[in-house]
C-alpha cells in the first residue's frame, strides 16, 4: 500500500469517527463525489480557526523554547 493510500484510509477513518462522535454527517457522499454537509459547512470556519490557533500556539512555543 502506498503512502497516499494509507493517508486516505487514516483520514477517512478519522472523519468517520468524528461523525460518530458528533452524531451527524460532516460530508455528503454520492456518485458525484463528496461535499460538505450543511452541518460540516457550518463547522468549517470554527475548525479552520482551531487549526490556525493550534499552529500559532506551536510556533510561539517553539520561539519561546529557543529564546
Amino acid at each position: 500500500m502506498q503512502l497516499r493510500d494509507m493517508l486516505l484510509v487514516h483520514i477517512s477513518s478519522a472523519i468517520a469517527n468524528l461523525e460518530i462522535d458528533a452524531g451527524f454527517k460532516l460530508f455528503e457522499r454520492g456518485g458525484h463525489g463528496i461535499k460538505l454537509s450543511e452541518a460540516g459547512a457550518a463547522l468549517l470556519p470554527i475548525a479552520q480557526d482551531l487549526l490556525s490557533r493550534a499552529y500559532n500556539f506551536e510556533q510561539k512555543a517553539r520561539y519561546l523554547s529557543i529564546h
